[in-house]
Order: structure tokens, then sequence, then C-alpha cells
């Protein structure tokens, strides 16, 4: 597979917004945006949010020169909670789901966590009955601390959200006791 992830950039907003807008359509559960209100944003919107900063990027996978995944990666701005980063925004093109997509854009953001100074938590949400993510990011080493019942209401039927972490501090040990990220990872 030819697949590429590099961070996105203003370039990218036209085919980062239609991406998003699927995910907001087929996967509205596992947003807490809506398609109604993002569909309305302008092309600067998107802009903004393609164009890395010190506190955040926005990752892209590519196939065949396609945008197919998407998976983002915020620091916390707050003196006391810049030890923490949220991962926010993840999805994967329904036609390229199964290929370890997700995995590879995880990977990637995990070693770029681990490349910003004094980070010590990732931290995110996923759809209860996303077994398919869940998984994913139990395999990289993230716990799940606590569930927020109807946490999302679509279409009148609500969703709960699992908040997990993954410590990168233990993630940097296992590394350093001997094992390698690859197999700590596991993506």
């Amino acid at each position: 597979m030819s697949l590429v992830i590099r961070p996105l950039n203003c370039k990218d907003a036209e085919a980062m917004r239609a991406l998003r807008l699927l995910g907001l359509q087929t996967d509205a559960y596992a947003f807490g945006a809506s398609y109604d209100h993002e569909s309305e944003q302008p092309l600067s919107f998107f802009q903004d949010r393609c164009t890395p900063t010190d506190d955040k990027v926005f990752f892209g996978a590519f196939f065949k020169n396609q945008l197919v995944g998407l998976m983002s990666l915020v620091r916390e701005t707050n003196p006391k909670t810049r030890h923490h980063a949220n991962i926010y925004a993840v999805y994967t093109h329904p036609k390229n789901r199964g290929q370890g997509i997700a995995k590879r854009m995880l990977a990637q953001v995990i070693e770029t966590a681990q490349s910003w100074t004094g980070l010590r938590y990732l931290q995110l949400g996923v759809a209860a009955r996303n077994a398919a993510a869940l998984a994913v990011y139990q395999q990289a080493g993230f716990v799940t601390w606590g569930t927020m019942k109807a946490a999302l209401r679509v279409d009148g039927e609500d969703y709960d959200e699992h908040f997990m972490s993954l410590d990168l501090a233990r993630l940097c040990n296992n590394v350093t006791n001997g094992m390698s990220a690859g197999a700590q990872v596991n993506v």
C-alpha cells in the first residue's frame, strides 16, 4: 500500500473539508461537531485548522495522492495543563477502513507528541460503540478512565463516549527498558 502520512497545510484545506464533512454525515455519532455547522464554514476555517502551529497539527493519510484519513493533535494551552494534549477529528474514509490507516496515523501522532517538550499525556474520547477504534487505541496502550453516558445525541439517539489516555512517560520507560517502540505501541 502506498500510504503517506504527513501534516496537512493550507493547500490541503479543500480535501480536508470534503473528508471531514463526509465523516460528519456518515458517522455523526463519532463527532461532537455537526455537519450543519461545519458545512456553513468558509474555506478559511479549514485552512486555519490545516495550518500547523507549535501546539497543534492535523495529520492526513494520503493513498494514491487522495486524502483518506484525518487525525489531529492539539496541546493544551493553559500553563497548568500543558503536559496534556488531545487527539481529535479521527476519521478514515469508509472505502479505506480495515487497512491499518488509523494505526499508522496514531503511531505518527504518538511520535510527534513524544517530541513535544514537557508533554506527558495524550487524551481522547471515542464513541463506546466504535469497537474498531477502541481496539486501535487499546493496542497502542491507551486506557479507559471514564465513560460519559449519553455524551452525544444524534437524531434522537444517545451515544456513550469513553475517555482514554496514554501516559507517554510510561511508554518511553518501556522503550528504554528494552522494548522497542513498535512492540509497545503495536501499530
